[in-house]
């Protein structure tokens, strides 16, 4: 069984950490996928890998209490999905229902919906961004100015 922890407070910062996994953090600051990608790469790691239904799991509970798509960082590189961080293979994919569907031949980037579903999009929308920090997860305590969140 795994372990959350989330922390908010009065900034910009939400961290959820999976205890014995990867750290995620979620950004709320509209960017498109590269800028989101250069942000979490300056930052912290990358942008949040997620490769197990546990990760997801948790990601889910948080994600539906939300109102707005966030990018994660699973691309399309010419028609094989990777993720960002090393370049890492999918092992774990969560498409909502009719995706990906690379409408009008422009979506290579992916984001997660309200009902944490994946959604391949144009990497030029803007989105809030899950962020991922590495190495073991350390108990942080991050800014936040997510407000009305009942967990």
């Amino acid at each position: 069984t795994s372990l959350m922890h989330v922390t908010f407070s009065q900034t910009r910062f939400l961290s959820i950490i999976l205890c014995g996994s990867r750290e995620y953090i979620l950004i709320e600051d509209y960017k498109t996928w590269d800028e989101a990608q250069d942000y979490c790469r300056q930052n912290y790691i990358d942008l949040a890998t997620v490769q197990s239904d546990e990760e997801w799991s948790e990601l889910t509970k948080l994600i539906e209490k939300l109102q707005f798509y966030i990018w994660i960082g699973l691309y399309d590189d010419v028609n094989t999905w990777h993720w960002s961080y090393q370049d890492e293979s999918v092992t774990f994919l969560q498409w909502d229902s009719e995706q990906p569907n690379n409408l009008n031949g422009k979506q290579y980037c992916v984001n997660l919906r309200t009902n944490g579903y994946w959604w391949d999009e144009a990497c030029n929308l803007t989105c809030t961004i899950f962020c991922q920090s590495g190495g073991k997860p350390q108990h942080q305590t991050f800014l936040s100015n997510l407000r009305n969140i009942n967990l």
